[in-house]
């Protein structure tokens, strides 16, 4: 089953209020908590393309996929959205990486922002 998991997304970006980041972006206070708790039989094409110009996403990055287990769905393309999880904070991790972990966390970030 394909799912629209913007709350993964926003949890995974470490944005603290979602549902007040998505209003001061410009979406409404019914449409940004329809979106966020999966309340969404539909998407339209504007609130999609605002919501990845905000988060710097493409569309792909807002779903999850769970496979059919009946089915043999090991070659779909749609296996790249299987088994997206939310993995919880990455604050708390950085917080305890030595100082030399560090240095090297923010070479590779900076050299994956000049890739971007």
């Amino acid at each position: 089953m394909l799912t629209f998991d913007l709350a993964r997304l926003m949890e995974s970006k470490e944005i603290q209020n979602p549902l007040q980041f998505l209003m001061k972006s410009g979406l409404t206070r019914h449409t940004a908590s329809r979106l966020l708790h999966q309340n969404v039989a539909s998407i339209n094409y504007r609130n999609l393309e605002q919501l990845c110009l905000i988060l710097n996403c493409t569309p792909n990055d807002l779903f999850s996929w769970t496979p059919d287990s009946k089915k043999n769905t090991d070659k779909t393309a749609l296996q790249k959205l299987a088994g997206r999880t939310r993995k919880g904070s990455i604050l708390g991790k950085l917080k305890t990486l030595p100082e030399d972990k560090l240095d090297q966390l923010r070479q590779l970030v900076d050299k994956l922002s000049e890739e971007g």
